[in-house]
């Protein structure tokens, strides 16, 4: 198997990162670096197609500086003669962490299937976007499980018993948004009651 295809793989598979990308001048698929402790390249003999296999303190860069960092990295998909390599499903396996410049995901694992254009996301799921602009609201939200599907840019967050779904947004920086407006305003409001 070609070096080329395996790099081909990788950067078509890690469009999955955009969701969680600003839009920016750099394309963030333009150089995608992979790092590990190992990886193995093995033909899958039921479907004729291949596992691509990052273990041990696997990080994945991206171009806009996004980075991925997880226990293991999988990749799942066929080559053929005729076309493109074409992948079936990407999954980080343990201790997930998906960073760009404003927002932080984290999950236990997460699983994307290009052909569904579908992100799942499994295990103490927390999502944190920070202040970056000034009118920037931080949000964290939380969960058991999470899917993203990308055609429609929808999220939905799923809880269970030990892990609900949480949300919390810091209205703090925001007197216009917040209850009172600004701790002068909820100063001269106490003054009156």
């Amino acid at each position: 198997m070609s070096l080329e295809k395996p790099v081909f793989l990788v950067k078509k598979v890690f469009f999955l990162v955009l969701f969680f990308s600003e839009l920016a001048a750099l394309d963030p698929l333009s150089r995608i670096t992979v790092t590990s402790q190992r990886a193995v390249c093995s033909k899958r003999a039921d479907s004729g197609g291949f596992l691509l296999c990052y273990t041990g303190n696997v990080v994945v860069t991206l171009a806009n500086q996004t980075t991925i960092t997880t226990s293991k990295l999988e990749l799942e998909g066929s080559f053929k003669a005729t076309s493109n390599s074409e992948c079936r499903r990407v999954a980080c396996i343990g201790n997930v962490c998906v960073k760009d410049e404003s927002r932080t995901l984290y999950s236990n694992n997460l699983h994307f299937f290009p052909e569904q254009k579908k992100c799942e996301l499994e295990g103490d799921v927390k999502i944190v976007r920070s202040k970056k602009e000034p009118n920037d609201i931080p949000v964290t939200l939380q969960a058991a499980y999470a899917s993203y599907y990308l055609d429609s840019q929808q999220l939905e967050l799923d809880g269970n018993d030990s892990r609900p779904v949480s949300t919390v947004i810091e209205l703090s920086n925001h007197p216009s948004l917040a209850k009172y407006g600004s701790k002068k305003k909820r100063s001269k409001i106490r003054k009156k009651l």
